[in-house]
C-alpha cells in the first residue's frame, strides 16, 4: 500500500486499497479498500468497502459496511448505520440499522435505530426518532421530509414536502403531498394519494381523517 500518516489497527484493516493519505482503521477489516483521504473507521468491518471517499466517520460494526462509498464527508455511527452507502454525501446517520439501505441519497439527516431503513435515495431529509420513516422506500419525490418521532412518517414512499412531528404523526401516509402534522398520533390514519394538503396541531388531531384534503385541525382530538 502507499499513503502517508495512516494508522491501522486490526486484522486485514487497511490491507488491500492504496490506502490514501490520513486515515485511521481501528477494528479487523476495516477501510480495507479505502483509497480516500482523511477517513476515520472503527468497528469490524466498519468502512469495508470505502474506497475513494473523503472525510468519512463510520464507528460501528459493519457502519458503512457494504457499499462502495465513494461519497464524501459522510457520518455513520452504530451497528450497520449506512450500511449501503455508495455515492451519497454529507449524510449523519447516527443509531443501529438507520439507513441500512441508503446507497446515493445527500444531505440527510437520521438519528435513532431504524430511521429511514429502507429508503435508497432520498435528499435533505430530517429524521429523528425510532423508526421514524422506517416502513416505506423513500423516494427523490419526498426530498426535503421531515420526519420526527417515534414512527414519524412510517410509511412514507414518494409524498412530498411532508413534515411529522410527534409519536406516529403521518404514519401511514405513503404518497400523500403537503401534509403538516404536529402532535401525538397527529393525521394517524392519513394515506391518501397525491395532493393532501392537511394540517393537524394538537394531540390526536386529524386521527380519523384518512383520504380528505385541505383540512386543518387544531385543538386536542380535533377531528377525531
Amino acid at each position: 500500500t502507499d499513503g502517508v500518516q495512516n494508522t491501522a489497527v486490526g486484522n486485514s484493516a487497511m490491507s488491500v486499497g492504496d490506502a490514501g493519505n490520513t486515515n485511521t482503521g481501528i477494528g479487523g477489516q476495516s477501510l480495507v479498500d479505502v483509497t480516500g483521504d482523511g477517513n476515520t473507521a472503527v468497528g469490524f468491518q466498519s468502512g469495508f468497502n470505502l474506497t475513494s471517499a473523503v472525510g468519512t466517520v463510520a464507528i460501528g460494526q459493519q457502519a458503512m459496511g457494504l457499499g462502495v462509498v465513494t461519497g464524501n464527508d459522510n457520518i455513520a455511527i452504530g451497528y450497520g448505520a449506512g450500511y449501503d452507502l455508495t455515492s451519497g454525501a454529507e449524510n449523519v446517520l447516527m443509531g443501529r440499522d438507520t439507513a441500512v439501505n441508503l446507497t446515493t441519497g445527500d444531505n440527510n439527516v437520521m438519528i435513532g435505530q431504524q430511521v429511514g431503513g429502507q429508503t435508497l435515495d432520498v435528499d435533505k431529509s430530517v429524521q429523528i426518532g425510532f423508526a421514524a420513516g422506517n416502513g416505506g422506500n423513500q423516494t427523490s419525490a419526498a426530498d426535503g421530509v421531515i420526519n420526527i418521532g417515534y414512527a414519524a412518517g412510517f410509511a412514507l414512499t414518494s409524498g412530498q414536502a411532508n413534515v411529522a412531528v410527534g409519536y406516529e404523526s403521518l404514519k401511514a401516509a405513503a404518497t400523500s403531498d403537503y401534509n403538516t402534522a404536529v402532535g401525538y398520533q397527529t393525521l394517524l390514519a392519513v394515506n391518501g394519494d397525491g395532493e393532501g394538503g392537511n394540517s393537524a396541531f394538537g394531540f390526536k388531531a386529524g386521527i380519523a381523517l384518512t383520504s380528505g384534503n385541505f383540512n386543518t385541525f387544531i385543538g386536542r382530538t380535533a377531528g377525531f
